[in-house]
Formats: C-alpha cells, sequence, structure tokens
C-alpha cells in the first residue's frame, strides 16, 4: 500500500522519499478535501453491510457516502436505514427511486454529491480501509484530476480471467498535458472499463458541461462516461496499490445476464461504439496515431469473431458505415487492427 507520510515532514524530506516515477508537482497541500463515494443498491442484502463498512470505517474521515436504493425488492433497503441510523463516524446518505437501472441510480448519485472528488462502489463489492487515504495522497500529491488504482478479485475459488486481471493490474505512471486524458486513456489497460477504480476530481464531471452517465445503456454506460472525461483530465496518474475488491462470481449481474445472448451483447457494443465514436467527433478529439480506431476494432474483435462468416460480415460493414458516418476513417489504425 502507498505509504502516507505525516504533515509535519518537511518538502525536501519528502522529496527523497517519493516514487522517481512519480515526480512531486510542487508544494503538497495539506487540506482534506471531502470525497463522495457514490454507491447504487439494488437486492444486495446478502453481501452489503461488508461493502457499506468498508467504505465507513474507512482511515481517511471527510467523505460522504450516498447510497442510492434502486428499487430494491429484498431487505436492503432496510438495511440502509439501520446502518444510516448507526452511523457516527461519517456522512451517509440514502435516496430511494423506483428501479431504473445503475445509470439512473449513479446519476442521482452525483446530482447530491458535495465532494471535491468522486468515487463509486458497487454494493457486491468492498475496498480496503485506507483506500481513499491512499488516493486522496497520490491526487494532491502528483495534482492530478484522475487517480486509477489497481485491485483484486474475490472469492478466490473462482478463477479469474487473464484480461480482468490486467485490467486490474496497473503500472505506477504519471500523464500530464493538455492531451494528457486522452492519451492515457487508449494506452493504459487499467484506463477502461471499471469505473470503480477511478478517483475523480468533480470539476472534470461539471466543467465545461455536465458529463452524465447514458440511461439509455444497461450494458456499458460507464464506459461511454470514461470516454467523455478523460480526455478533459491534464493530468493523471495510476498507481499500482490493489485497494479494491471486485466479486466475479454474481450470477444476478447485468454482465451475467448478457453472457450466454451473443448478438444480443454485440448489438448493444455496437450501440455503445456508435456513442463513443458521435461524442468524440462533437468534441473534436484527434486520432493522429491511430491508437483511438484501434481500441474500437479491438472492443468489438473477439466477439465479431464469434460469429458465422456470414454475421461477420454483416456486422464488420455496420463498424465500417458508422464510422465512417462520424467522419472517422478505419485506415488510420495499425496494419494488425485494419487486416
Amino acid at each position: 500500500m502507498m505509504r502516507v507520510i505525516p504533515k509535519k515532514i518537511m518538502l525536501e524530506e519528502r522529496k527523497k522519499q517519493q516514487d522517481p516515477a512519480l515526480p512531486l508537482a510542487g508544494e503538497e497541500q495539506l487540506t482534506k478535501p471531502l470525497v463522495s463515494v457514490i454507491m447504487p443498491v439494488y437486492n444486495s442484502e446478502n453481501c452489503l453491510m461488508n461493502s457499506l463498512y468498508s467504505i465507513l470505517d474507512q482511515t481517511y474521515d471527510n467523505l460522504e457516502l450516498i447510497c442510492i436504493d434502486d428499487g430494491s425488492t429484498d431487505s436492503s433497503a432496510q438495511i440502509l436505514d439501520i446502518v444510516k441510523k448507526n452511523c457516527k463516524k461519517k456522512v451517509m446518505k440514502v435516496i430511494t427511486q423506483e428501479n431504473a437501472g445503475p445509470a439512473a441510480a449513479r446519476n442521482k448519485g452525483l446530482e447530491c454529491a458535495e465532494g471535491d472528488y468522486i468515487a463509486f462502489v458497487d454494493s457486491d463489492d468492498f475496498i480496503e480501509p485506507n483506500t481513499y487515504e491512499v488516493l486522496v495522497r497520490a491526487a494532491l500529491k502528483y495534482s492530478v484530476d484522475i487517480v486509477v488504482c489497481g485491485g483484486e478479485t474475490f472469492p478466490g475459488n473462482v478463477q479469474t480471467p487473464d484480461w480482468i486481471r490486467t485490467k486490474l493490474s496497473p503500472n505506477q505512471k504519471l500523464y500530464t498535458g493538455d492531451d494528457a486524458g486522452r492519451i492515457a486513456l487508449l494506452r493504459e489497460e487499467s484506463a477502461k472499463p471499471f469505473i470503480w477504480l477511478h478517483f475523480i476530481k468533480r470539476e472534470l464531471l461539471e466543467t465545461p458541461s455536465k458529463l452524465r452517465f447514458n440511461e439509455n445503456f444497461e450494458l456499458g454506460e460507464d464506459q461511454i462516461l470514461i470516454f467523455s472525461y478523460f480526455p478533459r483530465a491534464k493530468s493523471v496518474c495510476f498507481i499500482k496499490d490493489k485497494l479494491y475488491h471486485y466479486r466475479i462470481s454474481d450470477t444476478d449481474s447485468i454482465m451475467h445476464k448478457y453472457y450466454n445472448k451473443k448478438n444480443q451483447k454485440f448489438s448493444i457494443h455496437l450501440a455503445l461504439v456508435k456513442e463513443i465514436l458521435k461524442n468524440w467527433r462533437a468534441s473534436d478529439l484527434p486520432d493522429s496515431t491511430g491508437e483511438f480506431m484501434a481500441y474500437i476494432v479491438n472492443f468489438l474483435y473477439y466477439d465479431l469473431m464469434s460469429f458465422p462468416l456470414f454475421m461477420r460480415i454483416k456486422y464488420a460493414r455496420e463498424l465500417v458505415a458508422m464510422v465512417t458516418e462520424y467522419g472517422w476513417n478505419l485506415r488510420v489504425c495499425r496494419e494488425e487492427q485494419y487486416q
């Protein structure tokens, strides 16, 4: 875990202790920014308490937990009420709405958030006790808009796919400059698709215009938002600390719901790509290196190849037409992806 250095240590001493891969950006701020942790809750009675208290028992004390009960039909709502009544250490807000999906629940949380930084935790996962102490420390030390941490999967008796292990294992890295967020997004595996690895300065989501989850998507709505706020960032750091614990055995999850529905899942992925293409064109974001087009191809490729040849041809034509419609050119991507 990243060590928290006491406030009284002088700047020169802190410089000696810093990770050389991430240079200290000037005098470190000694304030304690407010952190808003947003948790959508839907029928999570079996694991909700563990998730809640992993946040409420954080070593970092200046945070608010915002729970949105998305029309749960089990005892989740009662658990939230009980925990809130007994919550003494942290601010806990509970919002109830009719079932509208995780995107709508997270949007409700964003509207209620008052923090300087935003974090997301799913109600069946949990985090390390010093998570926000580490993330705040990194955000202030390196003066960044986004901090991306690592994670672990659980339970241990379920095999974790290699691609998930890769996403949960960022390398220590710092990106700065006007194009920092866009470059980091396309080059770092941990930048997408898991939004709960991100510690985000709330200003990125509010200016110059408000960014929110697209409630028309039941799958991939977090990735659409990631591709909207990352390009706004002027500085991003990735830390190796594995702070988030991700449950991979939940058979009721939305990802599991679409696992064996290949046609439906791929259609949703095409729609997701269309939304990202449209948003990037509207924001006039460049793709001079072809990395954006390469990502689009890689994102769809392995699903595409699971179909019979006639369907692969059909979907490939749809993708080419979609890319052309928004003024992009697949030929700018690397030869491997283009072939």
